[in-house]
């Protein structure tokens, strides 16, 4: 029903005379005055109180906030529909309704603190994409009432304030698990100017300028079968229907079903069972959304669809659920579990014929694809169907990420006392293991502080600390030793921080903490070995070395401390990718007893500026491989030890997990695919494809692809025989 019978003046609303006989409160503004003090409409048990606002031709105009006590308290079940007409003509921050249960704030619709567009705020914030100055607009929301805080609310937002807003499908905003059984008071309020005109609360939607379009709607909070014919507004849907499962609605699809369209509202959930079947041109689900395909059910949907804040499950126990996507297949942001025993191909179960499956965002550095089965998933492309499709196959749920193997030959020179490999740091405790002696454990300050990726050029771990402020302290079974030693590490160091003293080691007592090394484009970079602080405590380093390193590239830090030599601090940094040298330090100090007094039992590793900055941390890159010789390596101790971390993290051996996103997309109607992946900075990839997984014969598509860091691609034609894809770095 439409309550806009005719427009006065700037675009006042006059309302029809006794329309809002069965709302709950309204306001049509009719009276040109002060707001403050007004007492229009009905269903209030106060006048507007507070608030800069005049009312004129029906628009209230101007800032602040106005509030107005109700009759009675909207109560903890059944709908209520609220609408109104806004628009901010001036500043930013907040404003709009708000519904209050005495002095605070249940719920606000509007905008919300300079986020510029319509929105809702009420136990979590939902935003539309209608902008709250582009012109008086109808807001209509749709209020299912609950106990406690399980109060759910819809926004739908028109492109105007004469028509009648469509409140069909998926609302433009919903936020649910809010309290507002007990709102008592209603508050016009605005951080900025705004106009508003025509407030309604009523208990049907036939009471506010809305309409519903044609949608067949299965009752919200209703558990039962698709069959269920009672349990829809026009019946079972057919296949030229647009259906809806309302809000907390719970169903169970056993048998074959067609619709134009489905909506799946919050915290609804479908179940396809086995021998279940539903086709449709359409599907959006809103937030807290489930849909299960369990044994052997099979959803088809012709377009685009996004599962972005959905359980899906695809498969229960040994069997297995086929979801088909005619477009572009987006499950970032969902939870995808998938079950079920794989037929001869691995189970397919995810197709988006066309388009592009997007990443899966739950899934550790997207190394979901694999080339022999070390990992459960892949994608392959398959003409055989109709229309051609990408698939998604998998033999069960891959878990958090899995590193590839441990070298089995130790390359280094013999005889190092205290070591730390990125494959003994657990991201769960925060605990790097030493390989020596579990006396020499290195901990996190903040557990979560650091985490684990396989970004070292050939695809071996390395753990990160990701300028986040935190710090890792290491423990040693005795102190080093005044005679000499040496530290090496396999690093990468990063940008962000605006002071280049960054680096990996660092001592545990007062002032200036230290091995900083900073490597910065262009600038000029300092290593700092020790305490640099008034106290004079430590082994001292402070030297220039101009250079135009890169940040964000691995190399080998060396620092060599000995006592026995006029020069007796040596850092440097040699280049992983060539073994080139980066920059070279050499300074000396005057006493024995400083140049390794201060390493004592404990230090810091991904330490950067301590004492004054009160362990800050500011390092930022990533160790692969930490290593302490309690002596002076000799010069060919130390390039043997460059030629072994290069093998070890550039040459040895080249993993899979280094491939990640894949991705593919048909062109020239269907006749080529393009595949994408992305590499590591370093290596060559290649592309390989075979016909059957079963019993696989890999053929080259393309070999010699170097890597990028980014993305590369492969444009390939396509036959008429079923294909799989899988990309590696090649040895």
């Amino acid at each position: 029903m439409d309550w806009k019978s005719g427009i006065l003046g700037a675009g006042a609303l006059l309302m029809a005379a006794g329309a809002q006989a069965a709302t709950i409160a309204y306001d049509d503004f009719a009276t040109d005055r002060e707001l403050d003090g007004s007492s229009g409409g009905s269903g209030f048990s106060t006048n507007w109180y507070d608030g800069s606002y005049t009312i004129s031709g029906g628009i209230v105009s101007g800032t602040g906030n106005a509030l107005r006590g109700l009759e009675s308290t909207l109560g903890s079940n059944g709908t209520v529909w609220v609408s109104f007409d806004m628009e901010r003509t001036s500043g930013d921050s907040y404003g709009g309704l708000s519904l209050f249960e005495g002095s605070t704030e249940r719920l606000i619709i509007g905008d919300r603190y300079k986020a510029g567009v319509w929105c809702l705020d009420h136990a979590g914030t939902a935003y539309s994409d209608a902008a709250v100055d582009g012109g008086i607009k109808t807001a209509v929301a749709k209020i299912t009432l609950g106990a406690g805080s399980s109060s759910i609310v819809e926004l739908w937002v028109g492109t105007n304030n004469t028509d009648d807003v469509e409140c069909s499908g998926l609302a433009d905003a919903t936020v649910a698990a809010g309290t507002l059984a007990n709102v008592d008071t209603v508050r016009i309020g605005a951080g900025f100017i705004m106009d508003f005109a025509d407030l309604i609360l009523a208990d049907s939607i036939a009471d506010v300028p809305a309409v519903l379009g044609g949608d067949n709607v299965y009752s919200a909070f209703t558990a039962g079968l698709w069959s269920e014919s009672a349990n829809w507004s026009g019946g079972v849907p057919a296949s030229t229907d647009a259906a809806v499962l309302d809000l907390g609605a719970d169903v169970r699809l056993e048998g074959a079903a067609a619709a134009a369209s489905l909506v799946l509202k919050v915290q609804s959930g479908l179940t396809v069972a086995f021998g279940g079947s539903l086709i449709c041109s359409n599907m959006a689900c809103g937030g807290s959304t489930a849909l299960e395909i369990a044994d052997g059910g099979t959803v088809t949907v012709s377009s685009d669809v996004s599962f972005s804040d959905t359980d899906l499950t695809i498969g229960v126990g040994t069997s297995s659920g086929v979801l088909s996507v005619g477009g572009v297949l987006d499950l970032s942001g969902a939870a995808l579990t998938v079950e079920g025993a794989p037929d001869v191909n691995g189970r397919t179960i995810v197709y988006a014929a066309g388009g592009i499956a997007n990443e899966f965002s739950n899934y550790a550095d997207a190394a979901f694809v694999l080339n022999d089965g070390t990992y459960n998933y892949y994608i392959h492309y398959e003409t055989n169907a109709l229309p051609h499709s990408v698939v998604i196959s998998t033999n069960g749920v891959q878990g958090s990420i899995e590193l590839p193997p441990r070298p089995s030959v130790d390359y280094l020179v013999g005889g190092y006392d205290q070591r730390y490999m990125a494959y003994d740091f657990d991201e769960v405790t925060g605990v790097w293991t030493d390989t020596v002696t579990s006396a020499q454990n290195a901990a996190a300050d903040v557990v979560g502080g650091f985490s684990i990726t396989t970004n070292t050029p050939n695809g071996r771990p390395a753990v990160v600390n990701d300028n986040n402020g935190y710090q890792m302290t290491f423990t040693r079974a005795s102190a080093i030793s005044e005679t000499g030693f040496t530290i090496q590490a396999v690093i990468r160091l990063d940008s962000g921080n605006s002071d280049s003293r960054q680096g990996p080691f660092s001592l545990a007592d007062g002032g200036w903490g230290g091995v900083y090394m900073g490597a910065r484009a262009g600038e000029t970079s300092k290593v700092r070995a020790g305490n640099i602080g008034s106290e004079g405590k430590g082994y001292q380093l402070e030297g220039e070395a101009g250079n135009s390193l890169s940040t964000n590239v691995w190399g080998v830090y060396t620092l060599i401390v000995d006592p026995t030599v006029t020069t007796q601090l040596v850092a440097s940094f040699d280049l992983l990718v060539d073994g080139s040298n980066g920059f070279t330090i050499t300074d000396s100090v005057t006493s024995t007893n400083t140049v390794v007094g201060r390493i004592n039992t404990s230090g810091g590793l991904f330490s950067g500026e301590r004492g004054a900055l009160s362990n800050t941390a500011d390092w930022q890159g990533a160790i692969a491989d930490l290593v302490v010789y309690n002596y002076v390596l000799s010069d060919s101790e130390i390039a043997a030890n460059l030629n072994a971390f290069q093998t070890l993290y550039l040459d040895d051996i080249v993993y899979e997990t280094s491939v990640g996103k894949v991705a593919m997309e048909l062109i020239s109607g269907g006749a080529e695919v393009v595949v994408t992946w992305e590499t590591s900075q370093y290596g060559t990839f290649a592309l390989e494809s075979t016909e059957s997984l079963s019993v696989p014969f890999w053929s080259d598509v393309e070999t010699g692809i170097p890597g990028t860091g980014g993305d590369v691609s492969v444009t390939t034609t396509v036959s008429d025989a079923k294909a799989f894809y899988r990309a590696y770095i090649e040895d």
